[in-house]
């Protein structure tokens, strides 16, 4: 066969399953055999038992997302990165990448992008002035050569805390930050807004009004919906609630009505904990979310004796019994001094109440030991902002038992300059009024996600933590909706994380709000799971979070194959295809017996490539390598698409007399080896650290059996199909990709 024979065949080969495809499918991916209602716009529509999501020309569409197409800078155990990686094998990590990352992506059934992906992936992109643009964009007149759907994603709830953008009049409060970890230690690393305070509605309508990347999604027939959040900043909202285990156990969410019970009134500064990311000084101290779980509680109970009767409390008021003391003086500014000393008027002063001001200026407050991590037990230190031009307060302390401070200032205030301090006495933390409550007292549960046996506290907390949902999606709905009427409003990333259900107050919040529900199932169980959605949820349309892990078998070999996923963990990329398989069948065909529906109309898989802070998520290495069984392999070539790939490390295999680790999350030799056992490969991870010994054990050819090597222990974690290749994940991916087109 000479070359030109060669390479027509390889044309006819290689394209005419993608040209057969796209005759079946319009523009978007919809399934031209299958019509629905053509409105120029992506919604959702329910045809006999079935929902679906229905293309601008009118065709159903069952979304497969990936999330996460982006550039990586992290460096790899091979000492490069995914961002020079690509820059050789493409040209740039840009315009030339992202379409042909897409490009891969819908050869192996992917046909849309999800939230934090590059700009360079999505449909809305443009090159600018198309004959700088390389050649695929500027033949399609500098927009993105291979468009698919795509899905936006908009994050009130993490970037108000700082205010990003300066969309605000200031930043947003977590609330989180002023929960007591003496009494809810746990569970603290994530964040909530105060929903209620005015900045969050104006961060969100700045965002959509000036955000240069979200304005083009806002009027474009290719976007299916708009997520208001990432679920890291929403976890009191969006995470599994307490009526089913999470996979694994013990990752059911906080009750945030009783977090914002506990919460203190009032912030005046934040040192920067978590997602708030900046030191922050508050203009205004009130948490508006307390403040009306207040009013909520007022309208519930005809009296304050009333509530006491139901809850077995002895609260005097309903707002706090403390003392605000104003303007105490502090010292006068000389010029040259930067740091005061005080004893002040009054003891017990309540955390977070405290304001430092300077000419009447407020420059600082304190932050509790949680938060001011250096502060002694009953202590708390002082934050401001970032030190500038101006006076802000940078360190300091204060016995809020005794009133003594000290606090310095980032340079000397001015001469004349009044130093005064806010703060609030036998408040938060101390006083007798619901406003006071921080969670110390016995009629407050110390469960913080199942609550306690009191039937009309718990009654109460489910019915604020309604409200604040509602309050949540209906402002988020009203706002995207506003700037995008045409799109669908998805809420956030999920609702039900860690293989849970979500919060059955919060579902049936969302149901009256959201146009599709996100959720993350766990497949094996789906079916109670999805009855369980659509009890508190209605007959609602679905799409879901998904994704698993082969560690062990991937270029991440090194690392610990966390049990974090439903796959629990896939030893090898064949079982990681067979999960991702076996939970598109399940998904695509379950429905609900409440309804007698299939309502699930979608995925999103976590995500393109490896991540270096999690392991082996991506269907593509840190060197660009798909998880097909052959990309990644010793020595190079060039794929069907014209791709070259570039070789991979092996794992090794056993050496005598060899210091072996533990795979953690730090890189170390020798964690995980391969052996030939009479004639199949199998991998085998170290469960013990040692040291092997002079030859080699008998090796166990069964998945989990153990064998001793000196005073190492190691596991069989499965099969490895090949001695120089990872496995093949992305063959039984692009059949199940196919499923929902199945008649």
């Amino acid at each position: 066969m000479n070359k030109w024979t060669s390479a027509l065949f390889c044309l006819v080969i290689c394209l005419t399953p993608s040209l057969a495809m796209s005759q079946r499918l319009d523009q978007f991916g919809g399934l031209k055999s299958k019509p629905c209602t053509a409105t120029g716009w992506f919604h959702t529509q329910k045809l006999q038992d079935r929902w679906w999501f229905c293309t601008p020309e009118g065709h159903v569409w069952w979304m497969i997302a990936m999330y996460n197409v982006t550039p990586d800078s992290h460096k790899t155990d091979l000492g490069t990165t995914y961002d020079a990686v690509v820059r050789a094998k493409y040209g740039n990590s840009n315009t030339i990448w992202g379409p042909e990352t897409v490009r891969r992506l819908k050869s192996w059934g992917f046909n849309s992008v999800a939230e934090f992906s590059v700009k360079w992936v999505l449909p809305i992109t443009t090159c600018g002035w198309p004959p700088s643009c390389p050649g695929g964009w500027e033949k399609a007149g500098g927009k993105q050569p291979y468009p698919v759907p795509m899905v936006v994603m908009v994050q009130p709830s993490m970037y108000s805390l700082y205010n990003s953008g300066g969309y605000a009049a200031g930043a947003v409060k977590d609330v989180q930050s002023g929960v007591n970890v003496a009494y809810y230690g746990k569970g603290h690393n994530s964040t909530f807004p105060d929903i209620w305070d005015p900045n969050f509605y104006a961060w969100l309508d700045g965002a959509l009004r000036n955000d240069a990347s979200l304005k083009p999604a806002q009027n474009s027939p290719w976007v299916v919906g708009w997520v208001s959040d990432e679920c890291d900043a929403l976890f009191g909202l969006c995470g599994a609630g307490p009526e089913m285990a999470t996979n694994p156990p013990g990752h059911n969410q906080r009750h945030q009505a009783l977090m914002t019970l506990v919460s203190s009134p009032v912030q005046n500064a934040n040192p920067g904990r978590a997602m708030v990311r900046t030191p922050q000084v508050y203009a205004n101290q009130e948490v508006a979310t307390k403040t009306q779980l207040k009013a909520f509680l007022q309208k519930r109970y005809p009296s304050l004796a009333a509530l006491n009767s139901a809850w077995g409390s002895n609260y005097a008021q309903w707002d706090s019994t403390g003392m605000q003391t104003i303007a105490e003086p502090l010292g006068v500014g000389d010029g040259s001094t930067a740091t005061f000393t005080k004893t002040l008027s009054n003891r017990n002063i309540s955390p977070l109440s405290v304001a430092m001001k300077v000419s009447g200026i407020k420059v600082g407050g304190d932050c509790p030991r949680w938060l001011c991590t250096a502060a002694a037990t009953g202590h708390g230190g002082f934050t401001g902002l970032r030190a500038g031009a101006e006076v802000t307060v940078s360190a300091g302390d204060i016995d809020y038992a005794k009133g003594v401070l000290t606090i310095t200032f980032n340079r000397a205030p001015v001469s004349g300059a009044a130093i005064t301090i806010d703060y609030v006495r036998d408040g938060w933390g101390y006083g007798a009024g619901l406003m006071d409550e921080d969670g110390r007292h016995a009629w407050i549960p110390t469960d913080k996600v199942h609550l306690g046996s009191n039937v009309a506290f718990n009654n109460d907390m489910n019915a604020f933590l309604r409200e604040l949902a509602t309050q949540y999606f209906s402002v988020t709905r009203e706002r995207i909706k506003h700037y995008s009427p045409h799109s669908l409003y998805f809420g956030p990333g999920v609702l039900g994380t860690w293989g849970g259900v979500g919060n059955s107050n919060v579902l049936q919040a969302a149901a009256t709000y959201v146009d599709v529900l996100t959720w993350q199932p766990d497949y094996r169980r789906l079916q109670s799971e999805l009855n369980y959605v659509a009890t508190h949820a209605g007959d609602k349309p679905i799409i879901l979070w998904h994704g698993a892990k082969s560690t062990a078998d991937s270029a991440m070999w090194r690392y610990a194959n966390a049990a974090d996923t439903h796959c629990n963990p896939c030893n090898t990329q064949e079982e990681r295809g067979r999960f991702y398989a076996d939970s598109m069948n399940v998904f695509v065909n379950t429905r609900n017996t409440v309804y007698d529906t299939r309502t699930i109309i979608g995925i999103r898989w976590w995500e393109f490539h490896d991540n270096w802070v999690e392991g082996n998520w991506g269907v593509v290495s840190l060197h660009d390598n798909a998880y097909d069984g052959v990309e990644a392999c010793q020595g190079s070539h060039r794929t069907s698409l014209g791709v070259v790939t570039y070789a991979e490390e092996s794992i090794p295999g056993w050496q005598p007399n060899h210091a072996y680790s533990v795979p953690d999350s730090t890189p170390r030799g020798g964690s995980r080896i391969q052996v030939d056992v009479a004639g199949t490969r199998y991998t085998y991870e170290v469960v013990r650290p040692g040291v092997s010994g002079d030859s080699q054990p008998p090796w166990p050819p069964r998945e989990g059996a153990f064998a001793g090597d000196g005073s190492v222990v190691w596991k069989n974690v499965g099969v490895k199909t090949s001695q120089f290749c990872y496995g093949d994940f992305l063959t039984p991916v692009k059949q199940a990709n196919t499923q929902w087109m199945q008649p």
